[in-house]
């Protein structure tokens, strides 16, 4: 699969987030990766939204994959 749109490059850094809460309940969202350059080292980030994760306990990134 040749990765040529920006739509394309997202699909591969775009990962779906599973939270528990400490009462149970679960969440799902989604998140991207943000890659930050400084002094040339690479500095990766995971970018979603407070209320994706806020109150959470614990977590699952679940990432999307190629076969190619």
């Amino acid at each position: 699969m040749d990765v040529n749109t920006i739509a394309e490059r997202l699909l591969f850094t775009t990962v779906r987030l599973e939270t528990q809460y400490p009462t149970g309940n679960v969440g799902l969202g989604t998140s991207f990766f943000f890659d930050y350059l400084f002094d040339d080292n690479h500095a990766p980030f995971l970018v979603t939204v407070k209320h994706v994760v806020k109150g959470t306990s614990k977590g699952k990134i679940i990432f999307i994959c190629g076969n190619e």
